[in-house]
């Protein structure tokens, strides 16, 4: 089935295959363009000190950090760093030491009360005779102030903060003096926690900002930029941003390798796709530039991907339709300003739906019905996206009504541009199909009258051939209409055709090679009448292949018993044999019904018979090898055929003798 693109530039003698890279390439630079443009930032060519040339307004509500708000900021920050307390930890090692000290000093009075007896404190405990006692007096409450942390504003107080701690009266003095001697403070500057203690508490102040609302005015026309109309534009992207060539590259390199692939290794044409891409793009950017003044909405729900699915399902396949819907979803959700992964699952999960509610037969009650169907299933895929997003009512309600309209419009854009690609690429449709299946056609005119047993034929073959698409789920409609004008090569010599013949026969006066020549030439006639009236490529490939190579069996016969050494390949048709289901059905459907119309005393047995015997001379001499026919298809397209056949010569009353049985 030929569904292939026109021959362009024919004049610069490039391949096709040359073309096809071409067209990659150009096709990629633009929609890889085409989606890149809501990322070129707006940016206005002004500095501090200029003029302004124009008014400049807010291109949406936010709130900015002026320069005065920073000076605020920074006044508040350094109050409340000037409001933190330094922390203090304990000397561990410091407190050892200070222990060590007591514990020495009560060991060498208790050993040599002589030691140091020079010293003050040493001799008023030459008078104590229970020093242990006060020995574990002294460690104790030196050790429960060490834990308490000693600085030296605490040691200037010491005196006091012993009086409650010390319950030994009698030796209260000596206690004091003893451990006012030894304790020592034992807090060291802790920096790591006092400046922790300061992030923390800078991190908690919120800056300062003023709330700009949309088309706001930032700068009158000719008043002087300041610096805060620079920190202003600043924060609104609005000057000095650079262009981000990196991702224009990733876009190329996503869109390239995403066509190359649907082209060069599934061996798909991907012209139609990259239009109808293109447009939905063109359609996008306009959607992100409302989406980039309104963040409470994404317009981009909007994008008709439906129109991609429905377009690209009609005129090639849903295969095709799948892939490029998936490149398409993912282009869009990269030119979104917010929720571009949620964006991207529900574009593809739309896409995928609406190719499940495609028909192929395209008539335009069922597109509009899928625009519909489409448009309540992109309702709940949303509400599905909403549950995984954030699950607020003020999210939900605006999107539901773009997603709704999204459907709707792209059974609409469907059905206006289908048509114009059908024209420009030559792509043959159930919808171009059906205006040839009007029996008012030129042609089919001209066969009715010219050659009334082959029209007869045709119309008995398509009504067997649609029965048969059906019934294995091909296309009934192509099959029908090839089947309406297999054989309108017939009608340059349509004496020459049993249907059309009556008493005489021109083959009586004819070698069996000649009448082969004229019998086997009728498909190249009906090409030529079939270009000649403009008939679509698809129909064309109906008339050169619905008998394949097969023998003309009669003539071959009669030349046979003239001279034995007469070759097959001299009495067969020329091909070539079917490509397609429709065509290998065609094919079967015009042998049977011709066999079947030449015989006599026709009775379902003999239908049968018949029939099983047409498809499997078919199968034997490989006319079915080149078509995708499944023996499987074979037999559910015998079955639909003997349905058929069976209502059409089934047994009949004789009226004749009913007539005559009354008269008697």
């Amino acid at each position: 089935m030929r569904l292939g693109l026109p021959s362009l530039f024919t004049k610069y003698r490039l391949s096709k295959h040359r073309l096809c890279q071409i067209g990659i390439g150009l096709g990629t630079l633009c929609l890889a363009s085409l989606a890149f443009l809501p990322h070129i930032p707006k940016t206005l060519d002004l500095s501090v000190g200029d003029i302004a040339t124009k008014t400049i307004y807010a291109p949406y509500d936010a709130f900015i950090e002026t320069s005065k708000d920073k000076a605020k900021t920074e006044q508040l920050r350094r109050d409340r760093m000037a409001s933190v307390p330094k922390v203090f930890s304990i000397d561990t090692e410091k407190n050892k030491l200070i222990l060590g000290s007591i514990f020495q000093f009560f060991t060498n009075v208790k050993l040599d009360p002589s030691l140091d007896s020079n010293t003050p404190l040493v001799k008023r405990y030459q008078s104590v005779s229970a020093i242990d006692t006060l020995e574990s007096t002294v460690f104790d409450i030196a050790t429960a102030l060490l834990d308490m942390g000693l600085s030296d504003d605490t040691l200037t107080n010491l005196d006091q903060l012993l009086d409650p701690m010390i319950t030994n009266a009698a030796h209260s003095d000596l206690i004091k003096a003893t451990l006012i001697q030894f304790l020592e403070p034992n807090l060291r500057y802790d920096k790591t926690q006092t400046e922790a203690d300061i992030a923390t508490i800078l991190n908690a102040i919120q800056p300062f900002s003023t709330h700009y609302r949309k088309s706001q005015v930032i700068v009158y026309e000719g008043d002087r930029i300041t610096q805060q109309h620079g920190a202003i534009f600043t924060a609104y992207n609005l000057i000095n941003q650079p262009i981000p060539w990196l991702r224009l590259i990733g876009l190329l390199a996503i869109v390239f390798l995403s066509f190359y692939a649907i082209s060069a290794l599934l061996k798909v044409p991907v012209t139609v796709p990259m239009i109808i891409i293109g447009i939905l793009l063109i359609i996008a950017n306009g959607l992100t530039q409302i989406s980039f003044q309104l963040f409470s909405i994404n317009w981009l729900y909007l994008t008709p991907i439906s129109f991609l699915a429905i377009a690209i399902a009609l005129l090639q396949s849903r295969r095709d339709a799948f892939l490029t819907s998936i490149l398409a979803s993912l282009t869009i959700g990269l030119m979104a300003p917010t929720e571009g992964l949620l964006l991207v699952m529900y574009l593809i999960g739309s896409a995928c739906v609406t190719i499940a509610l495609v028909n192929r037969t395209g008539r335009r009650i069922t597109i509009i019905k899928t625009g519909y169907m489409s448009s309540l299933a992109n309702c709940v895929l949303l509400s599905a996206a909403w549950l995984m997003h954030t699950p607020t009512l003020s999210w939900l309600f605006p999107h539901l009504v773009l997603v709704l309209i999204s459907g709707i419009v792209s059974s609409m854009l469907a059905l206006s541009f289908i048509p114009y690609l059908e024209i420009g690429f030559k792509i043959t449709t159930s919808q171009t199909l059906l205006d040839f299946a009007n029996l008012d056609h030129p042609l089919l005119k001209k066969l009715m009258t010219t050659t009334p047993g082959t029209y007869q034929h045709s119309i008995m073959v398509a009504n067997l051939a649609e029965a048969g698409a059906e019934a294995i789920n091909a296309n009934p409609i192509l099959a029908r209409i090839g089947a309406y004008y297999h054989d309108i090569g017939k009608m340059k010599r349509p004496l020459f055709y049993s249907e059309n013949q009556g008493a005489e026969n021109p083959h009586d006066r004819l070698t069996p090679r000649m009448s082969k020549m004229i019998i086997a030439a009728h498909p190249k006639d009906g090409v030529e009448l079939a270009k000649h009236h403009k008939l679509p490529d698809v129909l064309i490939d109906f008339i050169l292949e619905h008998h394949g190579t097969s023998l003309v069996s009669f003539f071959y016969t009669q030349q046979k018993n003239d001279d034995e050494t007469t070759e097959e390949f001299d009495f067969r048709y020329p091909g070539p044999k079917p490509k397609f289901k429709e065509s290998g059905i065609v094919m079967l459907a015009d042998s049977i019904e011709a066999t079947l119309r030449s015989m006599q005393k026709l009775n379902p047995s003999k239908i049968t018979e018949t029939v099983d015997r047409i498809i499997k001379d078919k199968i034997a001499d490989n006319q079915l090898n080149e078509c995708p026919l499944t023996l499987a298809d074979i037999e559910t397209v015998k079955q639909a055929f003997l349905n058929c056949l069976t209502g059409v010569y089934h047994q009949r009353i004789n009226y004749d003798k009913i007539t005559e049985s009354l008269n008697e």
